[in-house]
């Protein structure tokens, strides 16, 4: 079989750190633990370099292992990448140059933001160990999960990490914009990369163009749209003007928007034919096309990780992600996800039942012995001060903001007429 050494699969593109990644990389998402070693040789192989991995994906240990054994096989004078194809027979590829721990790009990525920066060190030191590379060329927060302590407590941890040697480069995935000026106004060390969903269909482009403007490099995950769209019409019609495939349009998409794609393939001949886009140029008017294209179209939740299937069709599997996709608004998040939900319904519950109690107890000759509006405001907002709110602005306690709005224009609406009503009917 013959070597995928494209132009873009042996170039690089540097990050504002000055440390550089290549320019396609092998995304490892849904790579089961027992195929992830064979996948990883099958792609050093055809000359992948990069390799994108994460904890909550289960299988760094595999990953690495594979990388290990084809920098000794390298070292040993068996050449560059491993000698084997996904078929388990030696490949008639021409070799590639000696590979060497620098010419590989690991990433691997938080499965959970903490508010405990001791917790987050010891997850990044474990993602280490697990790989078995010495280091982590980047590392990146899953996603903004956790509220804005948690998140800027975990950067921290991603700074001291750079700090001591055990990861080169730090960023964050499926961060929206707030988020990026979040941690922009509060990083010792800027991110110097931010992995999101992007592809004709939901391109993202206001989250690519704040990035840009902080030099925030995107690599762009689920490049192929799992597979969702490869018989759109317009993608049909395109990639055959261009004598492509519809991967190859799609790949050739993200390079020429700036972006480092992580198309994801178990199969090495897939594997070739989705970095062989040397020859592939989209011109201006259907790169505009296949913007157009957008349709807010997203194969993974970015908070509990819901796979969207081409059978129920991503749109509406996440109807009931709807919350989930707050993410990428300008909110802190949404809470109600990863078994969350009944907890968080339920403290709102508690949360209502408690004040409408407290204020039940305010009889009529209590609160007429307040003289004044602002006298009972100051007693009312005094007495319920120390109810806490819920994590997600998105979310946060519609129900007793609708309780104090009504409580005041009862108060009000007593003030005017001499009479304090029971405030458990107000």
């Amino acid at each position: 079989m013959a070597a995928a050494a494209t132009t873009f699969l042996a170039s690089r593109v540097k990050l504002r750190n000055g440390h550089t990644m290549p320019q396609i990389q092998l995304g490892l998402y849904m790579v089961s633990s027992s195929e992830a070693r064979q996948v990883v040789t099958a792609a050093l192989a055809v000359g992948y370099r990069g390799f994108d991995c994460a904890q909550m994906y289960h299988n760094e240990r595999q990953a690495g292992a594979a990388l290990r054994a084809a920098l000794a096989e390298s070292h040993q004078g068996g050449g560059g990448g491993a000698s084997g194809s996904s078929s388990g027979h030696r490949s008639s590829r021409p070799e590639l140059p000696p590979l060497a721990r620098e010419d590989i790009f690991y990433t691997s990525k938080l499965a959970q933001n903490s508010t405990s920066y001791d917790a987050v060190r010891a997850s990044i030191r474990k993602s280490v160990a697990a790989c078995g590379l010495g280091y982590i060329d980047l590392f990146l927060l899953h996603s903004p999960y956790g509220g804005r302590e948690a998140r800027l407590t975990s950067w921290r941890a991603v700074e001291d990490a750079i700090d001591a040697g055990e990861i080169r480069s730090g960023g964050v995935s499926n961060y929206g914009v707030a988020h990026i000026e979040e941690l922009m106004r509060a990083a010792r060390i800027p991110p110097a990369v931010n992995q999101i969903e992007s592809h004709p269909f939901n391109p993202r482009s206001d989250i690519r163009d704040a990035c840009a403007r902080h030099g925030i490099l995107v690599e762009a995950y689920a490049p192929l749209v799992r597979g969702m769209r490869m018989k759109h019409p317009t993608i049909r019609s395109l990639s055959s003007r261009y004598g492509c495939s519809p991967a190859q349009l799609l790949v050739r998409w993200s390079l020429q928007h700036g972006m480092v794609p992580l198309p994801k393939s178990v199969d090495q001949k897939r594997m070739i034919e989705n970095a062989d886009v040397d020859n592939i140029c989209i011109s201006d008017a259907d790169m505009a096309v296949l913007d157009g294209l957008d349709e807010h179209l997203v194969t993974d939740c970015p908070v509990c990780f819901k796979h969207a299937t081409p059978r129920c069709g991503a749109r509406g599997h996440f109807d009931r992600c709807a919350e989930h996709l707050n993410f990428y608004n300008p909110r802190d998040g949404c809470v109600k996800c990863k078994g969350q939900a009944k907890r968080t319904e339920r403290k709102e519950r508690e949360e209502r039942r408690s004040l409408n109690e407290q204020l039940a107890l305010r009889d009529d000759t209590v609160w007429a012995a307040t003289t004044t509006r602002k006298e009972a405001g100051e007693a009312h907002r005094s007495a319920t001060t120390s109810t806490e709110p819920a994590t997600c602005p998105g979310h946060h306690s519609d129900s007793l903001t609708r309780i104090n709005e009504n409580y005041q224009k009862g108060i009000l609406a007593a003030s005017h007429s001499g009479k304090i009503k029971d405030a458990k009917g107000l």
